[in-house]
This record gives structure tokens, C-alpha cells and sequence, in this order.
């Protein structure tokens, strides 16, 4: 169980950080549409 809670908080972590570089894409492209 604790093996697999931390896969779950890697894996949060790294949806988080790929979020976060979707929010920056999408915002840096927003304002030429």
C-alpha cells in the first residue's frame, strides 16, 4: 500500500507538472486567437 501511494503521489505530481505547462502554453497562445 505504501508503494503504490507513492506511485499515486509521483504520478499527481507529474499530471500536476504537465498542467501547469498546458496552462502556460495555453495562455502564451490565447492571445493571438
Amino acid at each position: 500500500m505504501i508503494e503504490f501511494t507513492l506511485k499515486v503521489k509521483i504520478t499527481a505530481a507529474q499530471l500536476a507538472k504537465i498542467l501547469q505547462v498546458l496552462v502556460v502554453l495555453w495562455l502564451s497562445v490565447k492571445p493571438l486567437t
